[in-house]
C-alpha cells in the first residue's frame, strides 16, 4: 500500500503538452521540450505557452477547467513546500526511509549495494528547473553572471538595502532560512504586482534584480556563509574524490561521471577482494533549458585549518586567554583541568623542549559525533569539530570558539572507518606540526603549532576514527 500511494503521489502534475498525468521527472522533461518561457514566469505560475502535442485536439472548456484546478492545487502546493528542495527528492528520502524502516536493516549494511543497481545507475538523468538546483552547485558550475550593469546602480542599491535588512532581521531574531526565502519571495511578488497595476519600469527592475533563492542572496551581496571545500564522497565506500577527478571528458565533449576506485583489500591474494567499489560518483542533473550538468551524489564539505585559524587569531584577546592557565595557582596533587594531566605537563618537541613553552602553540580536542538533522526519520549526518585546550574551561566549548572541521553526510554512518574523511585534516596538522605563519594582524604574522592530544567520541565513533573492530564485532 506504501508503494501504491508513493506512485499515485508522484503522477500529479497535467502536462498541457500531452494532456497526460505525469511524474515530476517526466514533467519537467516535457517543459523543458514543450514550453516556451515568460519573462514574468514565477514559480507555480506559468505565463508561457505550451506546443501542444500535434495528434491531440483542441482542449475543451471542461479541459481548460481541469488544467486550472489542478494548476492552482500545484501553485497552493508550491507556497508551503520546501523551498530549497524538489518534490523528487523528498520522495526519493521518503522511499529510502520507508525502505529501510520495512526491512530493518542497520548501519553496518550500508556498504551493500545491488549489481544491477549500478548499472541502472549509468543512464540515470534527474531534470529540475534552475530555481530549484541545490546550493551545492555554486561550488562546481560556472559563477553566477551579474544581472546589473551602472545604469542600474541606483535600482541594485534600493535592491541591496532590502535584502540586506532582511538578513540581519533574520540574524537578530534567529529566523530559519525556509522563512526568509518565502518573504523573498513574497516581496518579488509584491514588485511584479505594483509593476501590473501602475507600470512603473522601477518596480520591474526591482522585481527582475531580486534572487529567487537564499543562496543566490548570500552570493549577491558578498556574505561567505561557511566557507567549507567541498568534495565528492562515494555514496557506497564513503571514499572521497576532488570533484575534477570524479568525471571524464569523452571525444564529443560531454562529461561523464567515474565509478569509485577505492579496494577494500589491494594486498589481498583472493581477486574478489581486489574488485573496486564501482559506484557511480556524480549524477546527472538536466535544467529546463535542456542543459546537463553534475553534482555529486554525496558531499563532504571541510573546512580548512588555516583558514579557522586565521579568523580566530584575528579575533582580540584570544591569544591571551589561551595563556591564562599560566597564571593558574592551585594546591599540589590537585586536578581541576586538562592543564593538570601528565599529558599536558609532559608534551615535548622532537628536540626534548616543552611544546607549550611558546604562547603561540595549541593544543587541540577532535570532537566527533552523528545526529539526526530532521525528525521523525532515520537518517544521520556526521560532524567533526575541534576544541582548544588552551583556552579556559568556561569559553572552551563556546560556540564562537569552536572550530568547525567537516560534516559527514548521510544518510548513514561509515560502515567500517572513517579514513578517507579524516585524510585533509590530518594533512594540515603534519604542517601545523612544522609550523604554519598566519596573518593575525600583525605587520609580518607569527608562525603557530597546532597538535592533537585527545580524541572526544562514544564508543563506535572512536573504534570508527582509530580504524578498529567495532565495539560488537566478533573478528
Amino acid at each position: 500500500m506504501a508503494e501504491l500511494s508513493r506512485k499515485r503521489k508522484r503522477a500529479s502534475l497535467l502536462c498541457p503538452h500531452c494532456d497526460r498525468m505525469l511524474s515530476n521527472t517526466a514533467y519537467y522533461h516535457h517543459r523543458a521540450l514543450h514550453y516556451i518561457s515568460h519573462p514574468e514566469d514565477i514559480r507555480g505560475l506559468d505565463r508561457g505557452t505550451w506546443i501542444r502535442d500535434a495528434n491531440l485536439s483542441q482542449p475543451t472548456a471542461t479541459d481548460n477547467h481541469v488544467a486550472d484546478r489542478i494548476s492552482d492545487n500545484v501553485a497552493e502546493s508550491v507556497e508551503t513546500a520546501n523551498m530549497d528542495l524538489t518534490d523528487e527528492r523528498t520522495d526519493s528520502v521518503s522511499d529510502q526511509s520507508d525502505q529501510s524502516s520495512t526491512a530493518g536493516t542497520s548501519d553496518s549494511d550500508d556498504g551493500v549495494r545491488d549489481p544491477d543497481e549500478k548499472e541502472n545507475e549509468l543512464d540515470e538523468v534527474e531534470i529540475w528547473p534552475d530555481e530549484q538546483l541545490p546550493e551545492e552547485e555554486a561550488a562546481y558550475s560556472s559563477p553566477i553572471p551579474e544581472s546589473v550593469n551602472a545604469e542600474e546602480g541606483r535600482h541594485m542599491r534600493v535592491v541591496r538595502f532590502i535584502l540586506t535588512l532582511i538578513l540581519v532581521w533574520q540574524s537578530v531574531c534567529n529566523i530559519p532560512d525556509r522563512a526568509v526565502c518565502l518573504l523573498i519571495r513574497v516581496i518579488r511578488f509584491i514588485f511584479l504586482s505594483m509593476h501590473q497595476c501602475h507600470g512603473h519600469e522601477f518596480l520591474s527592475t526591482l522585481y527582475q534584480l531580486i534572487p529567487l533563492s537564499l543562496s543566490t542572496v548570500r552570493r549577491r551581496l558578498g556574505i561567505d556563509r561557511d566557507m567549507f571545500e567541498k568534495y565528492v564522497s562515494c555514496p557506497s565506500c564513503h571514499s572521497v574524490y576532488r570533484f575534477v577527478d570524479s568525471y571524464e571528458v569523452k571525444s564529443t565533449g560531454r562529461k561523464v561521471s567515474k565509478h569509485c576506485s577505492y579496494v577494500n583489500f589491494p594486498r589481498n591474494r583472493s581477486q574478489a577482494s581486489k574488485k573496486p567499489c564501482g559506484a557511480i560518483l556524480l549524477k546527472t542533473v538536466r535544467r529546463k533549458h535542456g542543459e546537463e550538468t553534475l553534482l555529486p551524489k554525496r558531499v563532504y564539505c571541510y573546512r580548512s585549518l588555516v583558514e579557522s585559524f586565521t579568523e580566530l587569531t584575528n579575533r582580540r584577546n584570544l591569544v591571551a586567554q589561551c595563556n591564562e592557565w599560566r597564571q593558574r595557582d592551585i594546591p599540589p596533587d590537585t586536578l581541576e583541568d586538562v592543564y593538570d594531566g601528565n599529558v599536558w605537563k609532559s608534551f615535548y618537541n622532537g628536540d626534548g623542549s616543552g611544546f607549550l613553552d611558546s604562547e603561540r602553540n595549541f593544543l587541540v580536542t577532535l570532537n566527533v559525533d552523528w545526529f539526526q538533522p530532521h525528525k521523525h526519520c532515520a537518517d544521520t549526518v556526521g560532524a567533526l569539530y575541534l576544541a582548544i585546550q588552551n583556552l579556559p574551561r568556561s569559553t572552551r566549548y563556546k560556540f564562537e570558539n569552536i572550530i568547525m572541521v567537516g560534516i559527514i553526510p548521510g544518510p548513514r554512518e561509515p560502515k567500517y572507518t572513517m579514513n578517507s574523511y579524516l585524510d585533509p585534516l590530518v594533512e594540515e596538522l603534519e604542517q601545523f606540526w612544522e609550523g604554519i605563519r598566519i596573518d593575525d594582524g600583525s605587520s609580518e604574522g607569527n608562525v603557530y603549532r597546532v597538535a592533537l592530544t585527545c580524541l572526544s567520541a562514544d564508543i563506535p565513533a572512536s573504534r570508527k576514527c582509530g580504524g578498529f573492530v567495532g565495539h560488537g564485532g566478533k573478528k
